[in-house]
């Protein structure tokens, strides 16, 4: 079974998430309250920019790489996002599979 990371956002870094074996769904709130659920395969990768509101459901023995770059003014650059958790915590990998296929 999967599991979802807690959501969060960075004002200063930016992520790129590498996905060497297995898949995540990546979501992201956008500021209008849009919410984006994607699939990114073995091989593939997604990048996440300061300010952005992002979480990853990850399926049973996948394996990742985050490098996070950029510089920051502050000691930690890592803010929760309780309004994402709400959206998305409670979707289970059965909910997620119509996005495995885009």
């Amino acid at each position: 079974m999967g599991e979802w990371q807690n959501s969060h956002y960075h004002k200063c870094l930016t992520e790129f998430y590498i996905v060497q074996v297995g898949w995540i769904i990546y979501t992201e709130l956008a500021k209008e309250g849009t919410l984006t659920l994607k699939y990114v395969g073995e091989g593939e990768n997604t990048i996440v920019k300061p300010m952005v509101h992002h979480n990853i459901y990850m399926s049973p023995s996948t394996i990742t790489h985050v490098v996070k770059y950029g510089v920051s003014s502050e000691n930690i650059d890592w803010f929760g996002s309780p309004e994402l958790d709400k959206l998305t915590k409670h979707l289970k990998a059965s909910e997620l599979v119509q996005f495995l296929d885009n």
